[in-house]
């Protein structure tokens, strides 16, 4: 078991079975970023607390952290340098052009030599030890597993983190109008979650608890209502 809480604080309410991963969610300069790292992150990798760390949330989305490849790989020596096990940032879109050419970077400045042995004057050599992705389509698991496989081996057989999967209805403005009946995501669940247990790629994953009142989410709602003593189906499977 794992959580995380879209950044990096530790509350005191943290299971001691439940392994926490933090994550740095945006950047707003280097200064700001090492502050962070050093302040928020070190102390509790050190003390053995933490194990692992989550980089930036939806870089390629730009409601969220909205970061092009370029500031992102200007900021990855900062995330890297502290030696933390780190994740890719958390992608909106796991196949999108955004994560294949930040992986290509990433990739590319591991591999970048000139005829002589020596480094190539590309970027700096880039660590990624687990690439996280979003995951929210229709409630097909099959599309979903390939997707996931798919993901596995174009980004380098790095294990996978889902940080963000559910089937959403992005057309949907209220909950009548989604496409996607609570019965058919529960089905998906069930066909999904027992193959995640099983894939050896698989680090972790984690469902994202859209609100019953959501019109794009409210079939892949755990909580049956805004209280949590409630659990859908879904929930309760």
């Amino acid at each position: 078991s794992w959580n995380y809480s879209w950044g990096p604080a530790l509350v005191d309410e943290q299971p001691d079975n439940v392994e926490f991963i933090p994550m740095i969610w945006g950047a707003w300069g280097e200064e700001g970023l090492k502050r962070r790292i050093d302040d928020d992150i070190l102390p509790l990798y050190k003390e053995g607390r933490i194990h692992r760390l989550l980089a930036f949330n939806e870089p390629d989305v730009r409601g969220q952290s909205n970061l092009s490849v370029e500031q992102v790989i200007q900021y990855w020596s900062v995330l890297q340098q502290p030696g933390i096990p780190l994740a890719s940032p958390s992608v909106g879109t796991a196949l999108g052009p955004w994560m294949i050419d930040f992986m290509q970077r990433v990739d590319s400045s591991n591999n970048d030599y000139d005829d002589d042995g020596g480094g190539g004057g590309g970027d700096e050599s880039l660590r990624v030890d687990y690439v996280a992705i979003h995951w929210y389509k229709g409630p097909n698991a099959e599309a979903f597993k390939r997707d996931m496989k798919e993901a596995y081996i174009k980004y380098g057989r790095r294990p996978i983190l889902v940080t963000e999967f559910a089937p959403a209805d992005w057309t949907a403005t209220t909950p009548k109008d989604n496409r996607h009946s609570p019965q058919k995501v529960l089905a998906f669940a069930k066909a999904v979650l027992p193959w995640l247990e099983r894939q050896t790629f698989i680090e972790g994953y984690a469902w994202f608890p859209f609100n019953i009142s959501s019109g794009p989410g409210t079939s892949s709602a755990i909580f049956d209502g805004d209280a949590t003593e409630t659990l859908t189906p879904l929930g309760a499977y």
